[in-house]
């Protein structure tokens, strides 16, 4: 239109003000995929009430109490870190042996659930498993091969020496003094660790 109607700078610049209907169809596309990407619930704050609406169409009312929103939103956290974990696995080709967002062994959250998870290695020799609850933390246990087990005591019925295949005892990862920025980055360098080198 500005070539054939000799529109000057200003009325250009009025015609580009506008948005058209490209533009309006491009950003609805682009948040309809962020939201269906990185929105794992969705809050309707009210004035007595604030509604959680998950991804999967769960809904949780909730009270105008903020510590009752704390409380939703760390359990939340601690399930999101397991599923992290679990998501990172089959990046890195490791096999994931059990997963749970309800765990009902260990010490008793007051703030909703623990979840955890237990990965295994490429090749099977190590697994590293996860506990993360909201009021408890994260605890991660690597399981070693039995032939780099030296403390094991030896046993009668384990003779043959494909036994020696078998993982040996759990034994607890120093998390907090783990180098990494935050959690899945610390996970993803525990993984890259256990993982035998493909070159």
């Amino acid at each position: 239109l500005s070539g054939p109607q000799a529109f000057d700078k200003n009325e250009i610049n009025s015609i580009q003000s506008t948005e058209g209907l490209l533009e309006k169809i491009i950003k609805q596309a682009k948040h309809i995929f962020l939201r269906s990407r990185s929105i794992q619930l969705q809050l309707n704050i009210g004035v007595e009430q604030v509604r959680v609406v998950h991804r999967d169409g769960r809904v949780i009312m909730l009270s105008h109490q903020e510590q009752e929103l704390q409380d939703f939103l760390l359990s939340q956290m601690s399930q999101h870190q397991v599923h992290a974990v679990q998501q990172l696995a089959k990046v890195m080709g490791w096999q994931v042996l059990s997963f749970s967002n309800h765990v009902g062994l260990g010490p008793i959250e007051s703030i909703g659930n623990a979840s955890a998870i237990t990965v295994a290695s490429p090749s099977g020799d190590y697994a590293i498993s996860v506990r993360n609850g909201p009021e408890s933390g994260s605890k991660i246990m690597v399981q070693f091969p039995r032939n780099q087990c030296k403390d094991l005591p030896k046993s009668d019925v384990l003779q043959d020496s494909k036994w020696s295949h078998l993982r040996g005892p759990f034994k607890e990862v120093q998390w907090n003094k783990m180098e990494g920025r935050n959690f899945v980055y610390k996970m993803e360098l525990l993984m890259s660790a256990l993982s035998p080198c493909l070159l």
